[in-house]
């Protein structure tokens, strides 16, 4: 059994893991209001966007083993279909490839979000590595 998307080529290493979980916060209000409040979804899709963008710049080749990737996975965002959420959850999986450590792409991501809390004072968040 090969559970790695390999191509069925035989990889001599295997790339190391970081998952994180971000939760952005806002402010709820009603969806009749929108200004009232501060849509957490919408400061997810922002920072979902920088971290798209770390990835194409980190993204070295199509090889498996020798190419680092992110990618978020999952969210979850939202109690109602007529409430503008104050708490939004993504998922990241960060791949790493030989050479990077654990705390060198933590160190990374965490100014990523630093830089971007910068830039919108109305970016909150958290951050729990799973």
């Amino acid at each position: 059994m090969i559970a790695e998307p390999s191509s069925l080529s035989i990889a001599r290493s295997n790339r190391g893991i970081l998952r994180f979980k971000l939760t952005t916060y806002g402010v709820s209000g009603h969806s009749s209001n929108p200004v009232n409040g501060v849509n957490t979804i919408y400061k997810a899709v922002d920072v979902i966007n920088v971290l798209r963008d770390y990835g194409n710049k980190i993204y070295r080749d199509q090889n498996y083993c020798t190419s680092s990737s992110i990618t978020v996975t999952m969210t979850d965002g939202g109690t109602a279909e007529n409430i503008i959420p104050d708490k939004c959850e993504i998922i990241v999986d960060r791949r790493m490839v030989y050479g990077e450590s654990k705390e060198k792409v933590e160190g990374e991501i965490l100014d990523i979000l630093e830089n971007f809390a910068k830039k919108d004072e109305q970016f909150n968040y958290s951050y729990y590595i799973t």
